[in-house]
C-alpha cells in the first residue's frame, strides 16, 4: 500500500491514463500515529481583482461557478479532484462510489499544512522549498537516521520562520 499527497489528482489522472490501475485504486485515510490521525488539505481560491476592466463579468463568472448546480458539474467531471464545499453535494451517486467511502472522514479531520498555525509567507516558503519532502528523501532514499533528518528539517524551518519574523 502506498500513501501519497494529492491523491484525488492522481486518481482522476488514472481515469484517462491507466484504466486498470484506476479500477483498483482507493482513496484511504492516512493511518493514525501517536498523535492521532490528520489529513493534509489544500484549498483553492477564485479571486476577483478590484481593478479590472470588466468587474460585472468577473462577478457574474464567480456567481455562475459557485452556484451548486454548476459547481457540481465541474467537481464531478474532474473525477473528484476537489471536494464539494456544499454538504448536500455528497448526496449524488458520484460520491456514493466505493472509492469515495472514506472521503468525508478525510475531509472532516483535514488540516491545512501549517496547522495549528496559520498560512503565511514562512509556511509558504517551507512548502515551496520542499523542506518536508527533502527530510523524507533523506530517510527513504539516502538512508539517513530519522532523528538526524528531523533535526536538519527543524533547523531549516526555524531559520525560515526567524527570517520572516525579522522582516
Amino acid at each position: 500500500m502506498i500513501f501519497v499527497l494529492n491523491p484525488t489528482s492522481i486518481y482522476a489522472h488514472l481515469a484517462d491514463s491507466d484504466k486498470d490501475l484506476y479500477k483498483v485504486t482507493g482513496l484511504l485515510p492516512v493511518p493514525a500515529g501517536p498523535a492521532g490521525a490528520v489529513e493534509e488539505l489544500t484549498t483553492a481560491e477564485w479571486l476577483l481583482f478590484k481593478h479590472n476592466p470588466y468587474p460585472e463579468v468577473a462577478k457574474g463568472l464567480a456567481e455562475y461557478w459557485m452556484a451548486p448546480e454548476n459547481l457540481k458539474v465541474m467537481i464531478e467531471e474532474g473525477d473528484g479532484r476537489w471536494g464539494p464545499p456544499y454538504k448536500n453535494m455528497y448526496d449524488s451517486p458520484f460520491w456514493k462510489r466505493p472509492v469515495f467511502q472514506h472521503w468525508r472522514v478525510m475531509l472532516e479531520r483535514g488540516r491545512q499544512f501549517p496547522a495549528p498555525g496559520t498560512t503565511n509567507s514562512a509556511s509558504g516558503e517551507v512548502l515551496a522549498t520542499y523542506v518536508i519532502g527533502r527530510m523524507m528523501h533523506r530517510v527513504l532514499v539516502e538512508s539517513w537516521n530519522v532523528e538526524k533528518a528531523v533535526v536538519e528539517a527543524h533547523k531549516k524551518v526555524a531559520e525560515i520562520y526567524a527570517r520572516h519574523q525579522a522582516g
